[in-house]
């Protein structure tokens, strides 16, 4: 397998629904073991802080779409600016991003692809949430989802992940929870309704779109690894909080090489 980098710089512009302001982000095409690159610092564990229930990278918000994105794509070389405190929004999804790099064009480059290979089994608990790694040739994620607010709950399995799963599977799922500014998300044209506080799409793309959407959020909480995960995840109502506690662990412990 070879990694892969974006071919052209190509841009685009959308709303950070925390702080209400447009913002525009830059991808550039960058040579093997540049890594992601985001204004100018490396995309890693170090750079990630978590603080109520929201990821940021250094001081901007919501990464974990646009890192998804590169999950699933399987992008490692890469120049990002972002020229605001927090990633566009878009729909909710991670659909727009994919649709940028297309329009860029993704380039192979010749390198092996930099896997982590979990050894022994790992997990953590948050309340009733847990997350569990035990050791497995390829990335597989068993995940179940209960969400009493909106009546929720699906178990789902993604047995193999590729470009072309992750596309057609995950990339459209959009995201749900509490906004501190639910108006603002009518005034930027976004369908979405209220439930017992809880927004969400107007008109699901599936009935399994919010489990579909934790996974999403999980590969994007993956990618700051800088690895491919090899493993069997299997996890409960995951959240950043939960991934990034274990991804910590396993960084810093001898599970990988």
């Amino acid at each position: 397998m070879e990694t892969e980098d974006n071919k052209k710089k190509v841009w685009a512009e959308g709303w950070g629904i925390f702080t209400r302001q447009l913002v525009k982000i830059y991808l550039s095409p960058a040579p093997i073991d540049f890594g992601i690159m985001i204004n100018g610092i490396p995309l890693n564990l170090k750079n990630i802080s978590f603080h109520h229930h929201q990821v940021s990278f250094k001081e901007i918000l919501m990464p974990e779409h646009f890192l998804s994105v590169c999950y699933g794509l399987g992008i490692d070389n890469l120049e990002v600016g972002v020229d605001g405190n927090e990633f566009p929004f878009f729909d909710g999804s991670g659909e727009k991003y994919l649709n940028l790099f297309k329009s860029a064009g993704i380039k192979t480059q010749n390198k092996p692809k930099n896997f982590l290979l979990i050894k022994s089994p790992v997990i953590e608990f948050d309340r009733d949430s847990f997350i569990a790694i035990l050791p497995g040739e390829n990335l597989e994620l068993n995940i179940t989802f209960s969400y009493p607010p909106l009546n929720s709950f699906t178990p789902f399995l993604l047995a193999n992940l590729t470009p072309a799963i992750y596309e057609k599977e995950i990339v459209w799922a959009r995201t749900f929870g509490k906004y501190p500014f639910p108006s603002f998300l009518k005034r930027i044209g976004l369908a979405y309704r209220k439930k017992k506080n809880i927004f969400y799409p107007k008109r699901l793309s599936s009935p399994e779109e919010f489990i579909r959407h934790k996974i999403l959020d999980l590969l994007g909480d993956l990618k700051a690894l800088g690895k491919y995960l090899r493993g069997k995840i299997f996890t409960h109502n995951p959240s950043h909080k939960l991934n990034y506690k274990i991804l910590r662990e396993i960084a810093e412990s001898e599970y990988g090489h």
